[in-house]
């Protein structure tokens, strides 16, 4: 089973190795940073499940590691520490979803509580992803053997490829990268893409990106309610990547498109 990754960012060394030793003996890797620049530069080119983040430290502070982490890393559980606890602070730590609030110093058992109850939200959301993966991919395969079969050369003349925005689809292996780098994408969101990018500057509305993402007419209604959310995904995983996110854009009362100049 591989230990779940944690990352503790506090700028005090004793407390900093104090936490690290007491997660590492509950069973997890651990990693540390001395400051919020150097946590930002972890999260940039390391998966955490959980970061564990002081909000009192010189420079950058807590509450901006806490939303510049949401753009680098949105799946990774955050538990704020500090020291000095304030209506203000508590509100910040809600609004930018952290998983819990903690006044320093906490006794150990209620530090590990708090980190297995993270660790458990974390291998939920997990979970959650792989079932719609799976859900989407059985109703593909339901799809597939319904449609007739194409002749050779209509296939062949599909595109292999679709880019913009940094943003590259290998439509025939179903892999997208952004600038190199591989992009997760559940089959929805990766026909969806698909869909934008393919017509660019083309506004499709919600029932046609339902149609042709999911396989089946929607009404008007329902077909925002189902294709809202898959962008809002979208966007969450191309979030550290801010000029590829513009490119998802908006059309207020019309619906959707893939554009480079943005919105």
């Amino acid at each position: 089973m591989i230990a779940p990754k944690v990352l503790v960012v506090d700028d005090e060394k004793a407390m900093r190795l104090s936490l690290s030793e007491i997660i590492r003996l509950d069973g997890c890797d651990v990693l540390a940073a001395a400051s919020g620049e150097e946590a930002l530069q972890l999260l940039s080119t390391n998966s955490f499940d959980l970061m564990l983040l002081d909000i009192k430290m010189p420079g950058m502070d807590g509450i901006r590691v806490l939303s510049e982490s949401r753009r680098l890393s949105p799946q990774t559980v955050i538990i704020l520490l500090t020291a000095h606890g304030t209506l203000d602070t508590a509100m910040q730590a809600v609004e930018n979803q952290a998983f819990a609030y903690l006044l320093k110093p906490s006794a150990p058992d209620v530090i590990i509580d708090k980190v297995r109850r993270g660790l458990a939200r974390r291998m939920e959301m997990t979970h959650k992803d792989q079932l719609i993966n799976q859900i989407e991919q059985n109703l593909k395969e339901l799809r597939v053997e319904t449609v007739p079969a194409t002749s050779g050369s209509t296939a062949d003349a599909r595109p292999k490829l679709a880019s913009g925005g940094g943003i590259v689809l290998d439509l025939s292996r179903r892999e997208a990268t952004v600038g190199g780098k591989s992009l997760h994408l559940t089959p929805t969101e990766f026909r969806l893409l698909t869909s934008l990018m393919t017509r660019p500057d083309e506004v499709l509305t919600a029932q046609q990106l339902v149609r042709e993402a999911q396989g089946y007419q929607a009404d008007e209604r329902e077909a925002r309610e189902i294709i809202r959310p898959t962008i809002s995904r979208l966007r969450s995983k191309l979030a550290q990547y801010p000029h590829s996110a513009k490119c998802l854009v908006s059309v207020r009362g019309q619906g959707y498109m893939f554009s480079e100049r943005g919105g």
